[in-house]
């Protein structure tokens, strides 16, 4: 499968006038290792005694619910059914794809099921449908960015994305695509108040690729006594 790209905008030159300034950004070197590549897998599942319409199937189905309850789905389905799965470690992008460093033992769309179980202690029967998409190749994705005008392999970076996030989530509280923790935290009064965060990409930079660290902060609701916060 091809690589879905994008253009970058090409540098016209670079500048000589002027003197030189030495500039601190948030910008770190990363090398990547040609010879690896990644498996790509779509996941869709619903309740057993819930099945999904091929309307709601087309549209993405259960794994347009909240992330949290998503990666529920997706320990539980991991943990059932390891032996099946090779004891394969994902990572996973919170809703439909999943991206492995070994394929899977079968090609064909495969059917599970397993059950889940909240925090609360209730358990509900899943059904979980797992399909290869595509290996991903950091190779193409490096050659991509050796070449003036060709476009990058945006997939395989969003894949990369998605991996390099991965071992970062234990710990920390998902906000679309930050990741905040309270143990730095500040109270803001009436029942509130702010985490600090990050936010990070793999970004492309001339011929090499560099992974750019955003701080975040955003207000949070402490845990506390209902009566209290009212």
């Amino acid at each position: 499968m091809a690589s879905q790209s994008i253009a970058p905008i090409a540098r016209p030159n670079v500048g000589r006038k002027g003197r030189p300034v030495r500039v601190i950004a948030n910008h770190f070197p990363v090398e990547l290792d040609p010879s690896i590549s990644a498996y790509q897998y779509t996941v869709q599942f619903y309740p057993t005694q819930r099945p999904l319409s091929a309307e709601e199937m087309n549209e993405g189905g259960a794994s347009k619910s909240p992330e949290a309850f998503n990666r529920l789905v997706l320990s539980s389905f991991t943990k059932a059914h390891a032996t099946t799965l090779n004891n394969a470690q994902f990572a996973y992008d919170g809703r439909r794809n999943l991206y492995s460093r070994e394929s899977l033992p079968f090609t064909d769309p495969r059917t599970f099921e397993f059950v889940i179980e909240d925090e609360n202690g209730k358990k509900e029967d899943m059904t979980l449908i797992i399909q290869i998409v595509a290996e991903k190749l950091v190779g193409d994705l490096i050659q991509s960015t050796q070449k003036e005008g060709e476009n990058i392999a945006s997939d395989v970076l969003q894949a990369l994305d998605v991996i390099l996030r991965e071992n970062l989530l234990s710990g920390h509280v998902v906000a679309g695509k930050s990741l905040f923790s309270s143990a730095e935290s500040s109270p803001l009064g009436e029942g509130c108040s702010v985490w600090r965060g990050f936010y990070q990409s793999l970004r492309p930079s001339g011929a090499k690729f560099t992974l750019n660290v955003d701080l975040k902060f955003s207000a949070f609701y402490d845990e506390q006594n209902l009566i209290q916060f009212s």
